[in-house]
């Protein structure tokens, strides 16, 4: 009476899947690992959607007033990004408009309040930066394209707070959509990764025995016979 085989696991069983999820301990592990950056690149993605959301709200509800720029200047992390033992090795470079515009003193939350000639309404100041980026060129486009000194502009403020804006300024410019981009990525791949990691703990739980056949070494030719050839031997007996 034969004894009883174990079946084999799917022939579609490609050598990347059976050693990255071999067995369910590998799958635990894979799952594991997905779950950790799939939860930290939605915690990040649910930070840009967030502040995009409240750029968009807050052009919506927040009162404006008349301003004009006072400056314009282009900025980097240059000091921060030498600095010996920096995780970011590269410089990140944005446009910084400083604004003055008019509300009353008492309603200015930014913090900056102008100090020159008491005739000029415009006695509350802040600053509205650019997204970064690693580009010369880009940052430099926004410089000449953007906005000059003493340019006439309408500015949007938060009146429980220092943060301001400027009308019409393209939410492009407020806000690394790229980055965005990348989170949205990681968390499709990562996804992905935990969505295949599961179906194979599935897998080995409904068919145990295509584990077993992975991890147990092959003993089938370990007591094999091995039919030797004597009739060599034979003949050279007689011919002695």
């Amino acid at each position: 009476m034969s004894a009883p085989s174990i079946a084999p696991p799917d022939s579609d069983e490609s050598v990347w899947r059976s050693t990255l999820f071999g067995n369910a301990g590998k799958a635990r592990m894979w799952r594991a690992c997905s779950r950790f950056f799939l939860a930290a690149f939605v915690l990040a993605l649910l930070v840009h959607v967030w502040n995009i959301s409240a750029d968009l709200l807050a052009r919506r509800t927040w009162p404006s007033a008349n301003g004009e720029i006072v400056s314009a200047a282009q900025r980097d992390d240059n000091n921060v990004s030498l600095r010996r033992g920096s995780i970011r090795g590269r410089t990140r470079y944005w446009v910084e408009y400083d604004v003055r515009f008019a509300v009353p003193q008492d309603q200015c939350r930014t913090g900056i309040s102008y100090t020159g000639p008491s005739e000029n309404p415009m006695l509350c100041e802040g600053i509205v930066r650019t997204r970064s980026t690693y580009s010369t060129a880009e940052v430099y486009q926004w410089m000449i394209h953007g906005y000059y000194r003493n340019e006439p502009v309408k500015v949007q403020y938060n009146p429980s707070g220092p943060e301001i804006t400027i009308v019409g300024e393209s939410v492009w410019l407020r806000y690394n959509f790229d980055q965005l981009m990348l989170n949205v990525l990681w968390v499709i791949v990562f996804g992905a990764l935990h969505a295949f990691a599961q179906r194979r703990l599935e897998y080995f739980k409904s068919h145990p025995e295509a584990e077993a056949v992975q991890t147990q070494p092959d003993t089938a030719d370990k007591y094999k016979l091995t039919t030797l050839d004597l009739s060599y031997i034979s003949i050279n007996e007689h011919m002695l």
